[in-house]
This record gives C-alpha cells, structure tokens and sequence, in this order.
C-alpha cells in the first residue's frame, strides 16, 4: 500500500513540475522523507530572478537577431567587471547544471521557480555544486574570460519556459559599479 502511495505521488509530483515549466529537477535533489519536499516546494515556488548577478558596465545587450540577415542572436547581457568578481545568483533555486561550454567556458545553470532558468557563463571558477540550493545573492561563480571571450565579463541569460528572455525585463536600472 505504501509502495503504491508513493509510487501516485511521485506522478502528481511529475505532473506538477510540468505544469510549472520545469522539466527536470537534478535526481537528487528530489524530496524524500527528511524535510525534503519543503526545499522542493520553495525552489518551485520562489519568484522568478531579479537581482543584478554581478557589478559591472554592461558591454553588451540582449538581441534576438535577425538571422535571415546574418545577424546572430546574442540572449544575454554581457556584464564587464573585473577578473575575479564575484558572481551571484539572481534569485534563489537550485543549481541546474555546472560545465565547460566551447562558447560559454565555465558556466552555471540555476532553476528558479515558475519555470525560470539562469546561466552565468565565462567564469574563471565556479564556486556551486549541481543541486545545490541557492540563495539570492549567493556567490556562485567568479568572473573570468572562458570560452569566447576576450576580457573578463559575465554572459548572463534568463530562460522562461525553454524560450531565452531579455534580462532588463527583470533587473532594474544599471549593474552596481564594481
């Protein structure tokens, strides 16, 4: 019987998250019988990012491109501070994913609630593990120049639902001045 109740929420669970825009919480971080489902439910429920992830001058702006004209899209903010600067989450969630990138470097992904992703990319060091729970301005990474990049700076994008979003829709006025 208890294997069966189980077995009917974790189905509820999976239908949940679907509804929420989320596709797939890393395994563990997947509730269990320890207080588990709390940090589950804050992580779905928590507002969508809304904090500047790093001190800076913005370099470059998000664009959606005009591909039939050869204009690549670009679906961040590029941020440009200096080497080192700490990287913070722009909202509280659970890390997603960490890795090396040809384009993004080092980078990390954090899932938010209401189906909202970030990823941070160019950094020097990544200071998270994959599913660990994050917090609004948390440090997660330490700016560099990885990957494509030329100069120290942040790629900093917002994902909606499996769509990239304009970061200015959620950040008020400028980056803080490092």
């Amino acid at each position: 019987s208890l294997r069966s109740d189980l077995g009917e929420m974790a189905a509820m669970q999976a239908q949940l998250l679907a509804m929420l825009g989320i596709e797939k919480l890393p395994e563990d971080t997947m509730p269990n019988a320890g207080g588990e489902l709390a940090r589950l439910a804050d992580a779905v429920l928590a507002p969508p990012p809304g904090d500047w992830p790093a001190a800076g001058y913005v370099t470059q702006e998000y664009s959606e491109g005009e591909v039939n004209r050869g204009i690549h899209p670009h679906l961040g903010l590029d941020i440009a501070g200096p080497e080192g600067a700490p990287i913070l989450a722009a909202g509280d969630g659970v890390v997603a994913r960490t890795g090396t990138d040809p384009f993004l470097g080092n980078f990390v992904e954090i899932q938010h609630g209401m189906g909202y992703l970030t990823v941070y990319g160019h950094c020097r060091q990544v200071a998270v593990a994959r599913a660990a729970q994050v917090r609004q301005g948390q440090i997660v990474a330490y700016m560099g120049a990885t990957g494509e990049a030329s100069a120290p700076h942040l790629h900093f994008e917002i994902w909606h639902n499996g769509m990239a979003v304009d970061p200015r829709r959620f950040l008020e006025g400028e980056p803080p001045t490092p």
